[in-house]
């Protein structure tokens, strides 16, 4: 058995192109993330959200960059059946590349993926609860 962990888990993300992160809540008017969702920022992949509808937005509002430049995020609107729908659109969009286009698209997705990793590392309770004014 393969075990992911701290010091490796950046090795085992080069295996594959995009992490589908199912939230642990992923119903209602919230904004609750885990790490689940900072774990491929901080192995610096893309990845997909199964979590409560504009999480994507709010993920914004935190000054992250999401993949909108390089597929439909339109799943971010709907919540349920509708979004699991749209995922599984853009997971079959995704299934349709080769090779050699994931690994030219991640290579163009670099910047965006450095850019996130940065604005995790600086994110702090305080600027959390500023943006939200909470």
């Amino acid at each position: 058995t393969y075990f992911v962990t701290n010091e490796n888990s950046k090795n085992y993300y080069n295996n594959f192109f995009v992490d589908i992160v199912s939230e642990t809540r992923v119903f209602g008017n919230l904004f609750f993330l885990t790490e689940k969702t900072f774990r491929p920022i901080v192995a610096q992949r893309p990845f997909i959200l199964m979590a409560p509808r504009l999480t994507l937005d709010n993920l914004k509002r935190l000054g992250f960059k999401t993949f909108s430049e390089f597929w439909d995020e339109s799943y971010d609107g709907y919540e349920g059946k509708d979004r699991i729908e749209a995922i599984a659109k853009l997971l079959d969009s995704i299934a349709a590349m080769d090779i050699e286009d994931l690994n030219t698209t991640l290579k163009s997705m670099r910047p965006l993926l450095e850019h996130n990793y940065t604005i995790f590392r600086q994110l702090t309770p305080y600027k959390i609860k500023k943006i939200f004014n909470v």
